[in-house]
């Protein structure tokens, strides 16, 4: 464990539960190909969890529905996040590698399912490499469905932290009070889902699986007719294990003859067969029509994002020092020694990108550093690619940043965009990692929303050279997809 990391959160927030974490032998239900980020993650934070609370605390702990073990890693795919009970008290637990604590996410079947919803929900963050877990409030179920925002695209409630209680200890007596009924739960009530006819059950879930391998069946019906078919264990049980169908099922992956090499972008080459992939400034020359989501007034300095990032405001010399300062205060660099002679905020960033092993830090260090400086040398194998009219009539660029790590990896941020005299991307569209099989790489996609509606969406992730991935981009029917090795 980093012990650097660890102490340093627990000095920060000694009123939250940091709990080291142990290796543990892979679940029976684990496939050897199963990534820790991905599959397994929810499952072992369950194990840690349920063994400190019992063996630190002396609570008595039990693991929720769904308890049968068949269902477990079906579960993990579909949703984020996993249930314990302190007596008898229902918890959802929520982890994320997410580092921000200005909020967190709690999908809609753990708040609006009879047979998920909880009583409390706990948001975690997961340090695999500091190998640490970080249990930093709690929040109740009334308390969600009176603040929280819900986002109708991505059916998630968003939670502010500043309804958030701190002190986890406030938790556990909570529970023994409603356990011993001095307490009433702190509940609100929940909209019944319509229970579905079997055979509209079985329709809908043939339905679903036949396009499985590439999208999350999470947004693709509507949520009475999903939550129908989750809140049952009968349906789930179809879904795990389907009936043989009539004829087979097959899924056409349309990939592109070419293939883009992100290492030929960091090794500097520009050949004739990415002619299509333009850099920024390519991308801007006056023959082309400007895309408004750029919004600068000097076309040979455009920058790809506004001048703040996730609120983090950077239009002055003062707010760009004090966002960098906060950076280095994360404790994974907090042990940096700067070199003396930096002092410029891109040598900053750089310095951090460079030198720090959190992913999540460095793509904030670089988006940092293109917004304030969007030409310098270590962002210029960023290229943008116009998709064209290919999704129902919207103009749509897909923007590619490839980093190399001091371990040889690359770090790719992949952005999806309006062209044209577009400044937001049209709702619900949604944006896929993709591995070299043409399944979906993440539990659920990137969506874009309709209030407010969002200028881009993105993801990053890591890869090994020579790793063949595909991104792809979704509205409704309409799809379009484009390959890449590593």
């Amino acid at each position: 464990m980093n012990n650097n990391s660890s102490v340093a959160i627990a000095a920060l927030y000694p009123e939250h539960i940091h709990i080291s974490m142990i290796e543990t032998r892979n679940h029976p239900n684990d496939s050897p190909a199963d990534s820790i980020s991905v599959g397994k993650i929810d499952r072992i934070c369950q194990s840690q969890i349920k063994a400190y609370l019992q063996e630190n605390l002396g609570l008595d702990v039990a693991v929720a529905y769904p308890t049968d073990i068949k269902f477990t890693r079906l579960v993990s795919q579909l949703v984020d996040g996993f249930v314990l009970t302190i007596d008898n008290i229902r918890i959802v637990f929520i982890p994320s590698e997410d580092l921000d604590y200005c909020g967190f996410e709690i999908q809609q079947e753990w708040v609006d399912l009879s047979n998920w919803a909880a009583d409390y929900y706990v948001p975690v963050q997961v340090d695999l490499e500091g190998k640490f877990l970080h249990l930093w409030g709690f929040i109740s179920h009334r308390d969600v469905k009176n603040w929280g925002e819900f986002d109708r695209i991505a059916r998630t409630y968003i939670i502010d932290s500043e309804y958030l209680s701190d002190d986890l200890d406030d938790l556990w007596l909570t529970c023994e009070l409603i356990a011993s009924g001095e307490m009433s739960p702190e509940r609100a009530a929940i909209s019944p889902i319509p229970e579905l006819l079997a055979q509209t059950a079985q329709e809908l879930i043939n339905s679903l699986l036949q396009h499985k391998s590439i999208f999350s069946p999470r947004l693709d019906l509507s949520f009475e007719k999903w939550g129908g078919i989750l809140n049952q264990p009968k349906y789930l049980e179809l879904y795990l294990n389907p009936a043989p169908a009539k004829e087979p099922v097959s899924v056409a992956l349309t990939i592109p003859r070419v293939i883009t090499r992100l290492s030929d972008w960091l090794d500097g080459q520009s050949t004739a067969i990415y002619q299509d992939w333009k850099s920024i400034e390519t991308f801007l020359y006056p023959t082309q029509p400007v895309p408004a989501f750029w919004n600068s007034p000097d076309k040979l300095k455009p920058r790809l994002a506004p001048n703040h990032f996730r609120g983090v405001p950077l239009d002055t010399a003062g707010k760009i020092d004090l966002a960098i300062k906060q950076l280095y205060t994360n404790s994974d660099v907090s042990s940096l020694q700067i070199p003396a002679h930096l002092s410029q905020p891109a040598e900053l960033l750089v310095y951090l990108i460079q030198h720090t092993n959190n992913d999540s830090l460095r793509f904030q260090a670089l988006e940092y550093l293109w917004t304030i400086a969007p030409e310098h040398e270590l962002v210029q194998s960023r290229r943008i690619k116009d998709l064209g009219m290919t999704i129902q009539g919207h103009s749509i660029g897909l923007m590619i940043a490839a980093l190399e790590k001091k371990d040889k990896k690359l770090s790719v941020l992949s952005r999806i965009y309006p062209l044209g005299t577009e400044s937001q991307l049209t709702p619900n569209l949604q944006l896929w990692l993709l591995d070299e099989h043409g399944n979906s790489a993440t539990k659920q996609p990137i969506v874009s929303r309709s209030n407010p509606l969002d200028s881009y969406i993105q993801l990053h992730f890591s890869a090994d050279r020579g790793d063949v991935f595909s991104i792809s981009v979704k509205l409704n029917e309409s799809s379009v997809t484009e390959p890449f090795t590593a």
